[in-house]
């Protein structure tokens, strides 16, 4: 039973999972809206402040105060704000695609889309 999303309590394994500092683990997505609802960083569980959140793939666009704030340097900012994305790498085994990469939108955390989790 791992793998339990604290806030939503869903066991989905096609959503990326993200522990924080104090050891409670939430779906990403999940942890991203509870930050910006809450206006902190604070541990959705045990309210223990934690560090800013890493840009995963495919997820939309750095958030201030959740991505980075105030502390994160300039050459930081850069490398959050120019995060490059990648598309799924999987390569396609039938069809008139066959041999050929999927190249779709990869799922919130993965290198692969949601056909191909």
């Amino acid at each position: 039973m791992d793998n339990i999303c604290g806030i939503c309590g869903d066991t989905d394994s096609k959503k990326y999972m993200h522990t924080l500092n104090c050891s409670h683990s939430f779906h990403y997505e999940c942890l991203v809206q509870s930050f910006k609802y809450a206006n902190n960083r604070n541990c959705p569980i045990c309210r223990k402040p934690s560090d800013i959140l890493p840009m995963v793939n495919s997820y939309k666009k750095p958030i201030n105060l959740i991505h980075y704030d105030y502390t994160t340097s300039i050459d930081e900012l850069d490398k959050i704000k120019n995060f490059e994305h990648k598309k799924c790498d999987h390569i396609i085994t039938r069809g008139k695609n066959k041999g050929k990469l999927c190249d779709k939108r990869c799922v919130v955390g993965f290198y692969k889309c949601s056909s191909h989790l």
